[in-house]
């Protein structure tokens, strides 16, 4: 299994494999401003409901929120011309922004929001923060599913699969009460 650029976009896609989505990494959408090759960082695909999720990844206190939203719109639109080309037509494009800020406050992420939506981007921006606690809850329902399936002996609790060390860690944080779902 490559692994991302970054602790960020690798959590990204080992959570979206744990949800069940066929995910890669850092994939070429053509060339950049310098000419070198540009990315999308994430991109994951439900195959039954044929949605395509494109996750641009970008670390918020660097750049003013008009910055960010530019960036992540024009890497995204890119994204979806070149994966429209790639798999086709017949898939559900859905555009996220993955957002990582120095700070609990979700403020900059409504700024982001606000910079995309006055630039006519249908983006879902998320920080950081929030996909973890996402992901922190999203263990014990995976958990869940695989007793019900009969993956586990009843009366066990299931382990989630050792290649995605990343959620590995997180659900042994979990368990040892260090990570919590009111954490900001």
């Amino acid at each position: 299994m490559p692994i991302a650029r970054s602790w960020v976009e690798e959590f990204v896609a080992q959570y979206l494999t744990l949800r069940g989505y066929m995910v890669k990494t850092d994939v070429g959408i053509g060339p950049g401003i310098h000419g070198g090759r540009k990315d999308i960082d994430v991109i994951a695909v439900d195959m039954p409901s044929k949605e395509v999720l494109l996750i641009d990844v970008r670390i918020a206190w660097r750049e003013s929120a008009e910055k960010i939203a530019q960036g992540a719109k024009e890497t995204l639109e890119k994204a979806e011309e070149a994966m429209k080309k790639l798999v086709g037509e017949g898939y559900r494009y859905k555009k996220m922004l993955v957002v990582v800020i120095d700070r609990p406050s979700e403020d900059k992420v409504k700024e982001i929001e606000r910079a995309l939506t006055m630039r006519g981007a249908d983006v879902k921006v998320v920080s950081i923060a929030s996909l973890l606690r996402e992901a922190i809850r999203y263990v014990d329902e995976w958990r869940q599913e695989q007793v019900r399936r009969g993956f586990v002996k009843s009366g066990t609790k299931a382990a989630l699969p050792e290649n995605l060390y990343m959620m590995k860690l997180l659900e042994f944080l979990k368990d040892l009460r260090l990570a919590h779902l009111d954490a900001t």
